[in-house]
Order: structure tokens, then sequence, then C-alpha cells
């Protein structure tokens, strides 16, 4: 995972605009996968990921792409619990 640490007035809000390509970078960490389980055995069908559920001092942007994954991925976890 690569953290790229935004600037004053860097855009938060759109995510079709760059930020310029002399911004501080980071890595911060690598994902691996080991292994996979079945969607079923995994238990997805029971969770609803919402990106604007935030821990304690952690912000959402006014991005609106982002506001409208929340309300869309809630539609998603309702149709996959009438699909079980």
């Amino acid at each position: 995972m690569i953290l790229t640490i935004g600037e004053p007035g860097d855009p938060e809000d759109d995510p079709t605009i760059l930020w310029p390509a002399n911004r501080k970078e980071l890595k911060v960490g690598t994902l691996t996968i080991a292994s996979a389980t079945s969607e079923k055995q995994a238990g997805s069908y029971g969770i609803n990921f919402d990106p604007l559920m935030l821990d304690d001092g952690v912000a959402a942007t006014n991005d609106p792409v982002l506001l409208f994954r929340s309300a869309s991925y809630a539609v998603s976890h309702t149709r996959r619990l009438q699909d079980v």
C-alpha cells in the first residue's frame, strides 16, 4: 500500500483530479493473500461495508463519489440478503 501525502490546496472532493506527481509517497504495507474462501463460507452476505462508518478522529471528505457509495452499498447488501 502506498500512501500519498497531500498538501494544502490539493482537492479532496473530486477523485478525477490527480494531485501533482511530486507529492511525497510512503510505502506503508503489503497485502498478501495466502488463501481464499468461498463467498458463502466467508459470511460476506451478512456484512455491509459502509465507507462512511469511521472511527473517532477520522472524517470523510465531501467527495460525492464517496457519499454515493454508502447508499449504493446498502442497496447491494439488501439485494444479497434477498438472494440467500
